[in-house]
């Protein structure tokens, strides 16, 4: 079944969640930064300690590796679904495809660079101008760092388009025999491009979502089986099964297939969330680089960081949503507007937002 041309409001639900859940992840772990080896990094059976464990639950159940994959996955489907409704040549589509995905990620990027430095100045952390442009160019990340998953977004854009020329020749087969083709490629020895070469294969199993064979398994799942995959997803998944489980979860979700979790994901305030979801990736950094900045000088963010992290993930969520809401409004929405004038197309019926996680 075709939702191409339908705004699925389940998505922006689960991107909405999936930006908070990064928030509350990444606060949780910069009031102590020990948690990540401690903690994060370690399996369940080898912690010690009983807080231990209870902190590693909440770190999986926001799981922000885990909104890794859902984001990239979701980037994979809503652009497959952007490309097969682009006219006229392979030229034509492909220039507007990836000037669409430049205006959709650099203006509010640029933006929150600038306030980010500006703010950063007043709380006395320093910023250098090679950094700013290091980072405004996608190369390295000292003023925001979760925005190397944008490099990601930027260097899986050309890759997406050989995929999606192997579609057009020989449908789902050509996208599967393209797309293996791109893997391939980019894991050729000694070729440094970064952490695409690990992160495509998530932008292929979005792809496949829209496709016949994501319909078919979609429609051979039953509409309770998102339970199991979230449990399997956020505390048994490796790295196959975490590809797995974000394409049957987003599968089930594109193809409406979704129950209980797809009434969730439509409810006004998660899709609210979805919507400026970039904007509130961008910014929520700064605010908790700040907060943290100060709390970890306390003594209670050594003796009790889970309760003193959570409490701080409220005050970031907080701050962060008014100026995401007015980023959305005055930076992403200008910029997608003059990327739906690029070339001859018909109107994109669902937001083409990049990953946003770490």
């Amino acid at each position: 079944m075709e939702h191409s041309q339908q705004r699925n409001e389940a998505l922006d639900g689960l991107r909405g969640y999936a930006a908070l859940a990064v928030a509350v992840f990444h606060t949780v772990l910069n009031v102590d930064l020990r948690l990540i080896a401690r903690v994060q990094e370690q399996d369940f059976s080898s912690l010690a300690g009983a807080y231990d464990r209870l902190n590693w639950l909440v770190l999986r159940t926001f799981n922000g590796n885990i909104a890794v994959a859902i984001f990239f996955v979701l980037s994979g489907t809503v652009l497959f679904g952007s490309l097969r409704r682009l006219q006229g040549s392979a030229a034509s589509r492909s220039a507007t495809f990836l000037i669409r995905r430049f205006l959709r990620i650099y203006p509010p990027l640029i933006v929150c660079l600038v306030v980010m430095t500006g703010v950063y100045a007043v709380f006395g952390i320093p910023v250098s101008v090679q950094g700013f442009i290091e980072n405004a160019l996608l190369y390295s990340f000292p003023v925001n760092g979760p925005t190397w998953t944008l490099s990601v977004e930027m260097l899986a854009a050309p890759a997406m388009l050989v995929a999606f020329g192997g579609y057009l020749i020989g449908r789902e087969a050509g996208l599967l025999v393209a797309g293996v083709a791109v893997a391939l490629i980019l894991n050729i020895g000694g070729l440094n491009i970064g952490p695409i070469k690990t992160f495509w294969p998530y932008f292929l199993v979005g792809m496949l979502i829209p496709t016949r064979i994501g319909s078919a398994v979609a429609g051979v799942l039953p509409h309770h089986s998102w339970i199991v995959i979230m449990i399997v997803l956020l505390y048994f998944s490796g790295p196959t099964t975490e590809k797995i489980c974000c394409g049957l979860l987003i599968a089930l979700l594109y193809h409406r297939n979704d129950g209980l979790l797809g009434n969730i994901l439509r409810r006004p305030v998660a899709r609210f969330f979805g919507r400026i979801s970039y904007s509130f990736y961008l910014y929520n950094v700064m605010f908790l680089e700040i907060i943290c900045l100060y709390l970890r000088k306390s003594a209670l963010a050594t003796t009790h960081p889970l309760e003193i992290g959570l409490a701080a993930s409220i005050v970031v969520i907080v701050l962060t949503t008014p100026i995401a809401y007015l980023s959305a409004r005055w930076t992403e929405e200008p910029a997608k507007r003059y990327g739906r004038t690029a070339r001859d197309t018909r109107p994109i019926a669902l937001d083409e937002t990049p990953a946003r996680i770490q």
